[in-house]
């Protein structure tokens, strides 16, 4: 699905506005989405509803308070005004969504399915409530699911987590027990490397850690634990760079098989990364050829990259770290034998 995915293929070059124009087009070329898409922001104010009628579509507005993701403007009346506030990956900003309840028009908070509630004092009467992509996935599925561009849409939100969940199987309660603790297990074992990896080794070769202060989890992305470093001076002018290890699935292999360790060196910033690609086309090739790293498909969730990925193992929890913390050693010994840091830190603009 990720290979052939318009959506997918495009959206890293910033996901929260494209995914936003992706609806907006969606809902400027079927009446039928955008009539429903209406509708489900204004389940709760049938009076507003019944004298709103059709609407234009902005993306992007600006005020003076900000820029709201989506403008929705009544034909009808055109100082009826609904705006939508789109997350796909970032949390409010601050005062965001009160912010755009000064220009008099009504507020949509519109995130996935994990995203806590904006925050706002009570009684704000124009807030029309916090409404997740799986309700836009699913008015989509009903009303509209053939068209071509729809499809790969819908199949785009899966892909990101933004789709419904899938229902929870009886096997999956038999194995709950077993998966809990095992999950536990692997949030330990990222734990217990980082403290054989930062201090001893990483913050003495490369400078403190401005990166993460705890272990992340990442199960509602579909991988489990893990844990980044980054440095002050791999980070200029929001561009930089940062190594990452952690317990997921190998992309390039079917979700059934077993989960691995990995290291990973990337950015959030794909320009910078695409950029990386090609002036250090010789190094990076030569680091999946000779040591066995896989570039990271453009459909990843960490964007821009490239991964090591060691078989995760069984046996004691020390132990599994004591074997990971020498693999990252040697991951990071490859890439040093490569200048690929070094060179790295060069092109930071």
């Amino acid at each position: 699905m990720n290979e052939t995915n318009l959506f997918i293929r495009l959206e890293s070059y910033a996901r929260e506005n494209f995914t936003t124009e992706t609806l907006a087009y969606i809902l400027q070329n079927d009446r039928k989405v955008k009539r429903s898409f209406l509708e489900l922001l204004l389940a709760q104010r049938k009076e507003v509803l019944a004298a709103f009628g059709d609407y234009d579509i902005k993306t992007q507005p600006a005020y003076i308070v900000g820029r709201p993701d989506l403008e929705i403007t009544s034909k009808n009346d055109h100082t009826r005004k609904i705006y939508v506030e789109v997350k796909t990956q970032s949390k409010e900003g601050e005062g965001q969504i009160q912010k755009y309840l000064q220009l008099r028009g009504y507020v949509a908070y519109l995130t996935p399915r994990n995203s806590d509630d904006p925050s706002l004092p009570d009684g704000r009467d124009g807030f029309l409530g916090h409404f997740r992509w799986h309700e836009v996935y699913s008015l989509i599925k009903v009303v509209s699911p053939h068209k071509v561009i729809h499809k790969q849409f819908l199949e785009y939100l899966e892909a990101r987590h933004m789709g419904p969940l899938k229902p929870i199987r009886r096997g999956e309660l038999r194995t709950a027990g077993p998966a809990v603790d095992f999950v536990g297990k692997l949030q330990e074992l990222v734990q217990c490397v980082r403290r054989r990896v930062e201090k001893k080794y990483w913050t003495k070769q490369f400078g403190e850690n401005a990166g993460a202060k705890r272990i992340h989890d990442d199960i509602l992305a579909g991988d489990f634990y893990y844990w980044w470093y980054q440095p002050k001076s791999w980070w200029k002018k929001r561009t930089g760079f940062y190594l990452c290890f952690g317990t997921g699935f190998d992309f390039g292999e079917d979700r059934k098989r077993e989960p691995k360790f990995y290291l990973f060196i990337g950015s959030d910033q794909n320009p910078f990364g695409r950029d990386l690609d090609s002036q250090l086309a010789p190094q990076f090739r030569k680091l999946c050829a000779e040591y066995g790293w896989k570039r990271a498909p453009d459909t990843s969730e960490y964007y821009w990259g490239y991964w090591k990925f060691f078989p995760l193992g069984t046996g004691d929890v020390d132990k599994l770290a004591d074997r990971h913390a020498e693999n990252v050693r040697l991951a990071v010994a490859q890439l040093q034998k490569l200048h690929i840091i070094d060179l790295m830190k060069t092109k930071i603009s």
